[in-house]
């Protein structure tokens, strides 16, 4: 493949994983070439991302699930498209390849279908707002953002009318659009008098595709089946779509779709105001059609007369689940109900919930359904209050058929006790409960793979869905063992929070389980008492250890060893062996015997420890002393009481005379000695 890379290399780097090639910025004219064939058997996919052009002058092949993508102007300056030529081509097996590129007009695409074997898609890159009004010009193109659009001049369009939709009753759109995660801000539509408002009018088959879009700070105005993103769709996939400004209009009006039949939607949310009159949702008016809606919810009030939900304003023959509303929601007429005003026949919702405040004048006014008839209620709950004339519900204002199962609402925050329409009333504190919630796929620990994540004590039920996962891990931390629980603040760390949030983002306070040991030992130490709301953090707590250590008790001083005894010397012999020391003498026996008979009777196995003072030391029994600790001993202990110890001190006379000791003034058994 040309002088940057080989075929040989590419295939071996294909076969560890997917690989994209690009061009850098500043060289050459920002082509890339395939000009060797090129081919691998798995997964793995192939991106070729240039900033102008991208030439295929060989075959690019894969015969397992990979996919190709080729992708020209990727600076999205308007230069740039994808080329085949010579022996140029894809082949596919089960996997996809999508092209991106400009074309002449939009009017008339480029037709890659004999330079392509397999599934794939040719995407019309759209650069700015102007391109965007010209979708219309081909409603069955397939349309992709090269980057976010600011169309803050369509206030001006059309003498104040504003951004003309792609597609109308008469030419619909038939096409594919995806936003590749870009947005269109600033929209303006105001067209109070015409029907079938949005982004795009009207869109009707079954292969129309909206994805990955955002729609941020619109004003949309319409009369009829007016919605942010689509006033009408019939059939199709909408996904990762979403719109954040405000939409009015008269009937069928919605923050997403205005009205929408037979559509798979997910991932999808509208957080702007929305008002009309009949069939009004935060998300989409009315809803018809056996196609499913999950993982959708809606933040903004909703106002109108029949027929108001915070998410549906009428559902009909639909599922529904993992959806939530929290917005407040009023209406003036009946069918009002803080999730969908009304949901009918062949309608089911599951693992669904509303929060927001719900008001009506009239009837058939509840929590979560205003009216549930001949539908399915499943997993679901209510917390916001509820007001209205007659057919008030706690969670369902009226029921007629159908079932309401493992479904609950907040008495206290309802001011309701009630729910003629089905349900089983919990108190505040019981909504925070895991126990309270019979039936549900719910877990009160963070990671798990439940529905359902509650923050025990602290929360209604959350949907998991929503939530980022983040893990809270205490530092380990020690001290040493002093009789006194452990109590000093403990660190943590964060993994998983978003770009731009940290911990001021979190509910609650960061508490720790200190506990009361104080023994030696490792202790675990789990963090708790942080959590979030439904557009946060899924927390995990792992635990630290405080390891408590025993002090250190320092040991006695060693004794200094005894010297070897001496060499036997004059010196000594005298000392032990003279009769007039062991026996009265006739000149000392007054002395000596009086000090010696006491000790000897008081101590009938008594030993023996001998101190020299110098110039020797001997050890004879247990101790030894030095000069020093031998005058302390007679310095400190005068009249000691009698002991199983006598200790021998054999001291100089010159030493005795300096001291002033005597026999029987210590208990010590003196021996002089002449040096």
């Amino acid at each position: 493949m040309g002088g940057d890379i080989t075929p040989a290399t590419l295939q071996t780097n294909l076969g560890a994983g997917n690989v994209t090639i690009m061009t850098a910025a500043g060289a050459g004219n920002g082509d890339i070439f395939v000009n060797d064939a090129v081919s691998w058997a798995n997964g793995n996919s192939l991106t070729l991302n240039a900033s102008r052009h991208v030439n295929v002058n060989a075959l690019i092949s894969n015969s397992g699930a990979g996919s190709i993508i080729l992708r020209s102007d990727k600076d999205g300056v308007g230069t740039g498209t994808v080329n085949f030529a010579g022996a140029g081509a894809l082949s596919l097996n089960t996997g996809r390849a999508d092209l991106y590129y400009n074309p002449t007009s939009y009017a008339t695409p480029t037709n890659y279908a004999g330079n392509i074997t397999g599934t794939h898609d040719s995407w019309m890159l759209v650069h700015n707002v102007t391109n965007l009004q010209n979708m219309n010009t081909n409603l069955a193109g397939r349309y992709a953002l090269s980057q976010n659009i600011d169309a803050t001049a369509t206030s001006g369009w059309n003498a104040g009318l504003g951004f003309s939709p792609v597609g109308n009753n008469g030419t619909r759109f038939t096409g594919k659009f995806d936003g590749q995660n870009y947005t269109i801000s600033n929209l303006r539509i105001n067209r109070p008098a015409q029907d079938y408002i949005g982004l795009f009018g009207f869109s009707f088959d079954a292969n129309v595709i909206t994805r990955n879009i955002g729609l941020l700070n619109n004003n949309i105005t319409g009369r009829d089946r007016v919605g942010g993103l689509t006033g009408y769709i019939n059939g199709g996939t909408i996904s990762n779509s979403y719109v954040t400004g405000s939409v009015s209009g008269n009937n069928q009006v919605g923050g997403l779709f205005g009205y929408s039949t037979g559509t798979l939607i997910s991932n999808s949310y509208a957080t702007g105001n929305v008002s009309g009159a009949n069939s009004v949702g935060g998300l989409i008016g009315i809803r018809f059609g056996s196609s499913s809606i999950s993982d959708a919810y809606a933040t903004g009030n909703v106002s109108g007369t029949d027929f108001v939900g915070g998410l549906v304003g009428y559902l009909g023959g639909s599922s529904f689940s993992n959806n939530y509303a929290t917005g407040n929601v009023s209406g003036s007429g009946q069918y009002i109900g803080g999730l969908v005003g009304m949901i009918d026949t062949f309608s089911s919702i599951n693992n669904s919930y509303a929060t927001g405040n719900v008001s009506g004048t009239v009837s058939n006014i509840g929590g979560l359904v205003g009216m549930l008839n001949g539908a399915a209620l499943g997993t679901s709950y209510s917390n916001g209050s509820v007001t209205g004339a007659s057919n008030v519900g706690g969670l369902v204002g009226v029921r007629f058929g159908g079932s309401v199962a493992h479904s609950y609402w907040d008495i206290n925050t309802s001011g309701r006790a009630t729910s003629p329409g089905g349900g089983s009333g919990l108190t505040t504190a019981q909504m925070r409960q895991i126990a309270s919630f019979a039936g549900f796929n719910i877990s009160a620990n963070g990671g798990s793979a439940a529905i359902w994540r509650i923050y025990e004590g602290l929360a209604a039920p959350l949907l998991r869905n929503f939530l980022t996962s983040l893990t809270v891990t205490m530092d380990n931390a020690s001290k040493v063992e002093d009789g006194l629980p452990y109590t000093d603040p403990f660190a943590v760390t964060y993994s998983g929070f978003k770009v731009g949030e940290d911990a001021s983002f979190l509910l609650g306070t960061l508490n720790y389980n200190y506990g009361n040991d104080i023994a030696a030992g490792t202790y675990a130490i789990t963090p708790s008492g942080l959590y979030d709301d439904q557009r946060g953090y899924d927390i995990s707590f792992v635990a630290g250890n405080l390891t408590i250590t025993a002090p250190v008790v320092a040991s006695p001083p060693a004794s200094a060893p005894a010297p070897a005894a001496p060499a036997p010397t004059p010196v000594v012999t005298p000392v032990i062996t003279p009769a007039p020391v062991v026996a009265p003498a006739p000149a000392p026996a007054p002395v000596v015997t009086p000090v010696v008979a006491p000790i000897i009777e008081a101590a009938p196995t008594p030993t023996k420890t001998a101190f020299f003072i110098p110039p020797t030391v001997e050890q004879k029994s247990q101790q030894t002393m030095d000069d020093v600790n031998a005058k302390s001993i007679i310095a400190t202990n005068p009249n000691q009481p009698k002991s199983t110890t006598t200790l021998e001190v054999f001291i100089r006379e010159d030493l005795a005379k300096e001291f002033d000791i005597k026999p029987n003034k210590f208990w010590l058994k003196i021996i002089p000695y002449i040096k």
